[in-house]
């Protein structure tokens, strides 16, 4: 199964993620209106992932666990502002265990073809980080 990028993942189906229904997670990684707006939909028991770079409120839900990941900050860290979605899928995998790495970066290796073959050591980098994050 090829693995075409995280967006992917977030399609609804029936109101609810995939992954938010296989898994009781829900990433929010954009504004602190979605996590204002998703924070309550979350079923008890499941994880929401936050982008603390750029979402300063905080999850109240005690009910839930909540990992802030400063996606940003560490892609920065690594020199490329356009990782930080590896690293919240770095930080979704070690929390979730769903998937391993190499089987992302094969995947991500099939989607981005042999002339991008040299951006998968910086996304192995960003997925790592991104695990230990939240380790």
């Amino acid at each position: 199964q090829s693995f075409k990028g995280i967006n992917t993942l977030f399609q609804k189906k029936n109101n609810r993620s995939f992954l938010e229904k296989k898994y009781g997670v829900r990433f929010s990684v954009s504004e602190d209106p979605s996590l204002e707006k998703f924070e309550n939909s979350l079923l008890p028991g499941g994880k929401l992932f936050i982008n603390s770079s750029i979402i300063d409120v905080k999850c109240d839900r005690k009910d839930v666990d909540v990992y802030y990941v400063p996606c940003n900050a560490i892609a920065d860290e690594l020199g490329n502002p356009k990782v930080g979605n590896m690293v919240m899928l770095g930080a979704y995998i070690e929390k979730t265990k769903c998937v391993d790495f190499e089987t992302v970066l094969k995947a991500l290796l099939e989607t981005l073809g042999e002339k991008k073959a040299h951006l998968i050591p910086l996304n192995r980098k960003a997925l790592e980080a991104g695990a230990a994050s939240v380790r």
